[in-house]
């Protein structure tokens, strides 16, 4: 999976994390750059009902998980507060 395009600094490794459980909605990865660790969700779902999460957080709070730009304003408000 190709993720250097996210980040401005070059990318000194990168950890998959193993699932929780059978059928996860995404891939999850530890990054490590020079200045930042961070942890990379990458949605595995492409339709919209795909499995439990994705029917769950579009019947529960409305939100189509797979549109993660809805989240952006939240993650960068959160990056001001907390590394």
């Amino acid at each position: 999976m190709y993720l250097q395009y996210l980040f401005h600094e070059p990318i000194q490794y990168i950890t998959k994390l193993t699932p929780s459980y059978e059928d996860q909605a995404s891939d999850v990865s530890f990054v490590q750059t020079k200045r930042q660790a961070v942890v990379v969700r990458i949605t595995r779902m492409v339709d919209e009902q795909s499995n439990d999460f994705g029917w769950k957080c579009k019947r529960i709070f409305g939100i189509d998980p797979r549109n993660v730009f809805s989240l952006e304003r939240i993650n960068n408000t959160l990056n001001n507060l907390t590394s």
